[in-house]
């Protein structure tokens, strides 16, 4: 989950499973891929 970092076009990334982002399975690999547009200090914790 990120904090003051905008998810613009990988919304679908950063929300709760089930309802708004995909399962993450155990002993399954999920990479981040975003373009950084913004400086600055952001915040991401699981």
């Amino acid at each position: 989950h990120w904090h003051g970092f905008f998810q613009t076009g990988t919304q679908y990334s950063d929300g709760v499973p089930f309802s708004t982002q995909c399962v993450i399975a155990p002993g399954q690999v999920v990479t981040y891929r975003f373009r950084a547009s913004l400086s600055g200090t952001f915040w991401y914790h699981s």
